[in-house]
């Protein structure tokens, strides 16, 4: 008996196989206009543009009706995209019997949950993939065949950075992405290569592999077989460009190092942008005396730095194109994988090399993270700063998403959010979509929800919890799942966002970067162009191309604003969007939605006899961070839900928001260390360092807002004031006048009207 338990594991691997193959075979596949693709430039799915306003986090709850309660509520909140952050899958032991509640069971039928409730998803699951032993005969070379072994180890490798160079690697990091997009679903039948469920497939989170290579020089604590392989290539590619050593010298102005030569397959892979320590490695030279000799890439020719930029970003390049062509390859006829976007990478936003690249894909992904904290003590909301009170920027300093649209591809913002405990952040969504709609962007996506709850389907109030501030380099100040102000102030934007509620920047500027910022590696963080894109963002709309050809730093089409020149105090990129950020005012005014932020006068008028009248706030007792006098800080928003304008939607939303505290939260003063700001260019706190003495505890200090709406339009609707837990604090019809006041004394999370 022992002989045959011992091959019950392996027999029911087989079983499962087996039956999921049979179902894959039994399904009936959706029609090619169920599935997500790229049409004139812009995510579309059955021929209709779509956005897509989705968070990532943890819904794969511990029962069937726990992810089916998680997802729901998700919904609810307006969220119609939903990002995986599954990196941990073994391929090789992914099947189970449906209904056995294992953790791949109750994966996929989150993943069947989220469709039947409109939710679509962002599959990063390939960065599950691994570089294994097993591979090392995925290509015929026997004469490395134990060297390679050798140098990989015993034990699986997730996404080492040789595998852009190596074949075997690159091989058996294919083999794993064909296993994951073969994977059938039980709840769906379908393979997820077939599933319509996804709406982009990406390769890989935050490579970051020119910055490691580049700027970090990871390449130097590899294996010296993966090292020779990287400057074997590099040679051989300074070969086929310059032929020979003399060609090679009149190029590179006297860089060629003593030893160096294309003959002898010697050229170090020199300059790099980074410490002048792992220089000093590659030079073989003393490291102390390296480093006080200061020599830098700006002690080579540009050439030869320029030709280091063009191998290593190419290099990359073909890398992806091979791993986007065996993905394409897996897909069925004008459906699945075929056909529904794939983007290269996310991360790295800051980098031309990184976003030539990623363009590349269908689709561009980039991200960014904003902060409120300021280490300044002058500034009058010390320890904050409101983001509608500076020139507009969703940075910290070089920016990271303002300037990155192409021409010819979308926009997906991978990842973004405002950090707990920012007093202002119920703002944060409605800057974010004046900048998303001047640039015409089709995918936000927040980082991070959150996770499942033990008592969601029996405490009485599941969603009473405290919020969770910063402490140091952690998801703990990204989680937004108990954050009532600013989930309320997401779900307004995310209907204006999703309905296309403010028109794009009608003639936005295009810059073509050339290449002497685009293989320049006094550029890989974009050199002297940064200054002018956020404000020639937020005044024109800009849109990026890439001209390899192009002798010049860039060329541009359209009126440019330096951050250098006066940057007037008022911003009005379109005629539905102005921001004061003197005033601290930002308005947002079309057919389908209105909103105002920031330090609001008592009454605020819109066009179509709209108007918001008597805005109060009332602060807890106790609530921190409360100064006697201080404005009124209000973040108000009406949107359609349904893509008509407000006259004529069905149903329709309202946020009024100001700000929420734990009680007894505390912020981290004494010890900031406030003297490191001189000489930075840039107002923030360092990742890993506890931005909260104390985190607090509940009850969840509420600001609450009182306002009189007077719409006109509403005449005749239904409304409905909910709550934080959706429950229904009071209902009515509006009367002719269209108006309805919110008292500040109601526990209102957010207004639904339906007509």
């Amino acid at each position: 008996m022992k002989c045959v338990s011992k091959f019950l594991p392996l027999a029911r691997i087989v079983l499962m196989t087996v039956l999921a193959a049979a179902l894959a075979q039994a399904a009936e596949l959706p029609s090619p206009d169920q599935y997500f693709t790229i049409k004139d430039g812009h995510l579309s799915r059955g021929g209709q543009r779509v956005r897509i306003w989705g968070s990532q986090g943890n819904l794969s709850a511990a029962t069937y009706a726990e992810i089916d309660a998680e997802v729901q509520r998700f919904a609810e909140l307006g969220f119609n995209g939903f990002r995986t952050l599954w990196w941990d899958i073994d391929v090789d032991n992914w099947s189970y019997a449906r209904g056995d509640n294992s953790d791949p069971d109750r994966r996929d039928y989150l993943f069947a949950s989220l469709r039947k409730h409109g939710v679509s998803v962002w599959a990063d699951m390939l960065n599950s993939a691994l570089i294994r032993p097993s591979h090392v005969d995925l290509v015929d070379d026997p004469a490395t065949r134990e060297a390679w072994l050798a140098a990989l180890g015993e034990k699986p490798v997730a996404r080492p950075d040789w595998i852009v160079w190596d074949a075997r690697a690159e091989a058996g990091y294919i083999s794993d992405i064909k296993k994951l997009l073969n994977h059938v679903n039980q709840h769906t039948g379908l393979r997820w290569a077939d599933d319509p469920v996804f709406y982009v497939w990406e390769i890989t989170n935050e490579q970051w592999w020119l910055y490691r290579i580049l700027n970090s020089a990871n390449h130097l604590a590899m294996p010296q077989f993966f090292q020779d392989e990287l400057y074997g290539q590099w040679n051989a590619w300074l070969k086929d460009r310059y032929g020979d050593d003399a060609k090679l010298r009149e190029a590179w102005l006297g860089s060629v190092l003593p030893g160096e030569s294309l003959e002898g397959a010697s050229v170090k892979l020199l300059p790099l942008f980074c410490p002048t320590d792992a220089q000093a490695e590659v030079l073989g030279l003393n490291v102390k005396a390296f480093r006080e000799a200061q020599l830098n890439y700006r002690d080579f020719s540009r050439q030869r730095g320029a030709d280091v930029v063009e191998f290593l970003t190419n290099l990359l390049l073909a890398h992806k194109q091979r791993v986007y062509a065996a993905m394409r390859a897996e897909g069925k006829p004008d459906i699945g994988i075929s056909v529904v976007p794939i983007v290269y990478d996310t991360g790295y936003s800051f980098s031309p090399q990184a976003i030539y690249v990623g363009g590349h894909g269908d689709a561009l992904a980039v991200g960014t993270y904003v902060s409120q904290i300021t280490l300044d003590p002058a500034q009058p909301r010390y320890p904050f700063k409101s983001l509608l009170k500076e020139s507009p920027s969703l940075s910290y300093d070089n920016p990271w998403v303002e300037q990155n649209r192409l021409v010819d591809k979308p926009t997906f913002i991978y990842e973004n959010m405002i950090l707990m405990p920012d007093k202002y952040r119920c703002e944060y969504p409605y800057l974010l979509v004046m900048l998303a709609s001047i640039q015409d962007w089709d995918v936000i996506d927040f980082h991070y929800y959150g996770h499942p709850e033990a008592d969601l389907l029996t405490a009485e109030e599941p969603f009473n919890k405290m919020l969770r501030p910063d402490s140091g380099y952690s998801c703990q100040g990204l989680q937004f799942k108990w954050d009532e102000v600013l989930v309320s102030s997401l779900q307004a934007a995310g209907e204006m966002f999703k309905n296309f509620a403010f028109e794009a920047a009608e003639k936005p500027s295009i810059m073509t970067v050339g290449a002497r910022t685009l293989w320049d590696i006094e550029s890989v963080e974009w050199g002297k162009l940064p200054p002018m894109f956020a404000p020639t963002v937020y005044r024109y709309g800009l849109r990026l191309k890439f001209d390899p050809t192009l002798d010049a730093v860039a060329a541009v089409e359209g009126p440019v604003v330096h951050g250098r020149e006066f940057l007037p105090p008022e911003i009005q990129p379109t005629s539905q969007m102005g921001l004061d950020w003197h005033a601290g005012i930002l308005k947002l005014d079309a057919a389908k939605a209105k909103a105002a932020a920031g330090f609001l006068p008592e009454k605020v008028t819109f066009s179509d006899g709209i108007e918001i009248d008597n805005l109060t706030v009332h602060v807890p007792e106790d609530m921190p961070y409360t100064k006697p006098g201080e404005d009124r800080f209000v973040c108000f928003g009406l949107a359609a839900a349904d893509g008509q304008s407000l006259a004529e939607s069905k149903r329709l939303v309202l946020s009024a928001t100001s700000g929420a505290f734990n009680t007894g939260m505390k912020v981290n003063l004494e010890k900031w260390p406030v003297g490191n700001q001189f000489g930075r260019l840039h107002d923030y706190v360092e990742w890993g360092f506890p931005m909260c003495e104390q985190f607090g505890s509940l009850p969840v200090l509420v600001a609450r807002v009182g306002l009189t709406l007077k719409a006109p339009v509403l005449a005749g609707c239904r409304y409905t004031l909910k709550d934080w837990h959706l429950r229904t604090v009071r209902e009515g019809t509006i009367a002719g006048d269209g108006v309805l006041t919110v008292e500040p004394s109601e526990p209102v999370f957010i207004v639904e009207f339906q007509r």
